[in-house]
């Protein structure tokens, strides 16, 4: 989509604010709500049809349900994929992740990580740009009452790079383009180890981003579309969410956030080192 020319977006199954972040950043948009009785494919086709009749350049879905993949592989074939179909298919897919990390050679898919909490690594990406907006410390899933994630992790600044540096390669390597991206990460000897990605605006990262730092994610995927920008949300207190999104607290550091709960420890499956 060129920015010289008048920059006309269809939002798809868009909230009604991500409507007005897109607008206040300066696009025309229109918006695309699911219609429940059709199939993705019938859905797709609508999309299609609503992007000529009102001229997009662009077609955006950050959601991740049903439709969305069949959305997006429209907006390929006509041209107004701000990031491919396969792209986001590559990384949120399981078996797509596995073999897109085997076949780059970086990664090790072998072994198990080991138990206990991980880290939640938010990205948001314009152009190709790989912005790392926060990095969370993410316990196992234990019912919604729970902490779930804690922001910012409190984590050295080598591993800080390190986290940084996997999730922007893996990022550059399925060739992602735009939107967010969801990638949980769990330490291990030889290295922080991928398993899984999940893209669009569903994670729990944009409660946590404003509670801590005042920071709105989809206002600045937007701006920075439209040119501007992005900047490094500057944390001011630690934060917490539950299973549910639902901000349970803030406090002056991580370590204090975490002392006031008892989150159970848990497990989870490798899918990738990086090496």
């Amino acid at each position: 989509m060129s920015t010289a020319e008048p920059r006309r977006l269809l939002l798809v199954a868009a909230d009604p604010r991500t409507a007005d972040r897109a607008a206040g950043a300066g696009f025309h948009v229109r918006t695309l709500r699911y219609a429940a009785h059709l199939t993705p494919q019938g859905f797709a086709a609508r999309v299609r049809r609503a992007a000529a009749r009102h001229g997009a350049e662009g077609i955006v879905c950050l959601d991740d349900g049903p439709a969305a993949h069949a959305v997006r592989v429209a907006a390929d074939t006509d041209g107004l994929a701000l990031t491919s179909a396969e792209s986001v298919r590559r990384l949120t897919d399981p078996a797509g992740l596995r073999q897109l990390l085997d076949e780059d050679g970086r990664f090790d898919t072998r072994g198990q990580p080991p138990a206990g909490p991980g880290f939640g690594v938010h990205t948001l990406t314009v152009h190709g740009v790989h912005h790392v907006l926060v990095v969370t410390t993410r316990r196992p899933a234990t019912g919604t009452a729970h902490i779930r994630e804690i922001a910012p992790a409190a984590v050295g600044g080598q591993e800080l790079a390190e986290l940084r540096s996997v999730v922007t390669a893996l990022l550059d390597l399925a060739d992602f383009q735009f939107g967010f991206a969801d990638v949980h990460v769990v330490p291990a000897h030889d290295g922080p180890r991928v398993l899984a990605v999940r893209a669009g605006s569903g994670s729990r990262a944009g409660e946590l981003l404003r509670a801590t730092a005042g920071f709105d994610p989809e206002t600045w995927l937007f701006r920075g579309l439209a040119g501007e920008p992005v900047p490094r949300p500057v944390p001011r207190c630690a934060a917490a969410v539950d299973g549910l999104g639902r901000v349970l607290g803030t406090a002056p550091s991580p370590s204090a956030i975490a002392r006031a709960a008892t989150v159970p420890a848990g497990a989870s499956t490798a899918v990738a080192t990086y090496t």
